[in-house]
């Protein structure tokens, strides 16, 4: 079985080894916890507000689970990796980290971006111009994704035109509306 990594390509319906962290309520020992599929490596993206070491949801291979929304792909939060580093509104936080068995369910994923995040649309300005060299964000350096004439990079939903490679000023969100 293929495991997946950051330049994996993947198909829908077909079984990979996905990494997968290990979410549970950091107060209950007798939490067994939930398997959830990430992208990439844990890190802060203080610049947009995000402060505290986290993983990235992989939305390619889950769908809504324990409180967390994935629609099409797209989730509405992080994982974060230690309690005593996160917002007080987290109770559960990743334990462990290992390679599960799961089948692909699609072919998109990232962040949800609302327009009320200014901090992040200040950040994603810097990018704009960049070069995205081998498809790979400038950012993080993520395999970005092929959708609707466009390249995305699945952490942070920062966008290119696919035949430029050139970071554009519309983000996911305008392309969502």
């Amino acid at each position: 079985m293929k495991v997946v990594t950051n330049d994996t390509v993947v198909e829908v319906g077909k079984n990979y080894l996905v990494k997968c962290a290990r979410i549970k309520d950091s107060y209950d020992p007798t939490d067994p916890g939930i398997w959830i599929p990430v992208l990439g490596m844990p890190h802060r993206d203080d610049d947009i507000g995000t402060d505290f070491v986290h993983f990235h949801i992989d939305g390619r291979f889950t769908d809504s689970v324990a409180g967390i929304e994935v629609i099409e792909g797209i989730c509405n939060n992080v994982l974060p990796v230690d309690l005593s580093h996160a917002q007080k509104r987290w109770i559960k936080c990743v334990d462990k980290v290992s390679y599960k068995k799961m089948k692909c369910l699609r072919l998109t994923s990232g962040i949800h971006v609302s327009r009320e995040w200014k901090s992040y649309f200040r950040w994603y300005k810097q990018f704009i111009g960049k070069k995205c060299e081998g498809k790979r964000c400038p950012h993080m350096g993520t395999l970005m994704q092929e959708r609707n004439g466009r390249i995305v990079c699945p952490l942070h939903g920062i966008t290119a035109d696919a035949t430029l490679t050139v970071i554009n000023i519309k983000t996911r969100y305008d392309y969502n509306k």
